[in-house]
């Protein structure tokens, strides 16, 4: 699923992820897979991630990859609407 970093506490290293589907997920440092080189994480990243069903009390994103700009051209149409979402 791709979804984009709605907010980011880098002092507790945990934040929430609005997915394509209009849910907030909560993740935090450990379930990140992939960061760009020279990059941190930040709000308003694009990002995929899996939903992870261990959890049943809350949504929780698992395997999240944060993507680079080239990815995200890749995904513009998927992207521009999960930014017009957020601005609302």
């Amino acid at each position: 699923m791709v979804g984009i970093i709605l907010w980011w506490d880098s002092r507790h290293l945990e934040g929430v992820i609005k997915g394509e589907d209009g849910k907030r997920y909560y993740f935090n440092s450990s379930v990140v897979k992939r960061i760009p080189p020279k990059s941190k994480i930040r709000d308003s990243q694009v990002v995929t991630f899996l939903q992870n069903i261990h959890i049943k009390h809350a949504l929780c994103a698992d395997a999240v990859v944060v993507l680079s700009m080239t990815q995200q051209n890749s995904l513009k149409a998927k992207i521009a609407r999960l930014s017009e979402d957020v601005e609302t």
